[in-house]
């Protein structure tokens, strides 16, 4: 009989233990400014270029429902899209749209990568 009240125990062991999930990791996020070069500033591959874009740690300070010219992203700080030197990954993607002329915007980055803010032209 005690071995049959040991199995039920171990069972019911095993079930609550598997009927308990980990939480999802909430990341932080970290502010990356656009630093446009003195020529074609605001062009289709350099606003792409994740090169151009620095880890700073000031304040955000473009607005969130201008769609004009490139100006900052707060990037989820996931492995995936920033490196441990502060660097946007090779996996995150950037993607610009033309606003006019030869200036553009930053229109997508990848999904859960963080949010875009683009600033007057």
């Amino acid at each position: 009989m005690t071995r049959y009240l040991f199995g039920i125990f171990a069972i019911a062991l095993a079930f609550a233990a598997i009927s308990f999930k980990a939480p999802e990791k909430k990341f932080a996020t970290k502010l990356f400014r656009y630093n446009p070069p003195s020529s074609n500033p605001y062009s289709k591959p350099n606003v792409e270029d994740k090169s151009k874009w620095q880890y700073v740690t000031t304040s955000q300070n473009c607005p969130t429902n201008v769609n004009q010219k490139a100006c900052e992203m707060q990037v989820t700080d996931n492995p995936s899209f920033i490196n441990p030197d502060n660097t946007l990954s090779t996996s995150f993607s950037i993607t610009a749209s033309l606003y006019t002329g030869s200036v553009h915007y930053v229109s997508a980055i990848p999904s859960g990568g963080g949010t875009i803010y683009n600033k007057a032209n």
